[in-house]
């Protein structure tokens, strides 16, 4: 295949466009085909070692977390000790369980500003949710409990 370099066209060899690249980027029963194929191989995988599979699985969903929130492991690690694994509101640790195993701490980070502020439980973390991060929210909230 050549690349035109004019417009960045992908060719075929006799100089047009290819059309294997035209018929797979339209063809929705191909993309579901693939799908279907990928999801086989998953599910292959995960039953010949479920262990494995739930290790990759736990690995890639921090890794995502660590990269949305711009933290490196290291700094994700300071962050716990600084905490002594607990919530930074609560001070309990970690309770919900999910897939037989304890989860980690939530990465807690300003909306507005996107800067990580400390890592929290999940019911404090879906407490701050619900009261939609507003700190005016949050003390009338503990008005009404302390009435």
């Amino acid at each position: 295949m050549k690349n035109d370099l004019t417009c960045g066209a992908d060719k075929g060899l006799n100089g047009g466009t290819s059309y294997k690249s035209v018929r797979y980027a339209k063809d929705d029963e191909y993309q579901a085909r693939i799908k279907r194929q990928a999801l086989a191989r998953y599910y292959k995988a995960k039953a010949e070692d479920p262990e494995r599979m739930q290790r990759l699985q736990k690995a890639r969903s921090k890794a995502h977390r660590l990269r949305k929130y711009g933290l490196t492991s290291e700094q994700y690690e300071v962050l716990k000790v600084a905490q002594s694994n607990r919530c930074r509101i609560c001070w309990q640790e970690e309770t919900k369980v999910k897939r037989e195993q304890v989860c980690e701490l939530a990465i807690d980070h300003d909306h507005e500003t996107g800067e990580v502020r400390g890592l929290l439980c999940d019911s404090c973390n879906r407490g701050l949710g619900f009261l939609k991060d507003d700190a005016n929210l949050l003390r009338e909230a503990a008005a009404y409990l302390e009435s």
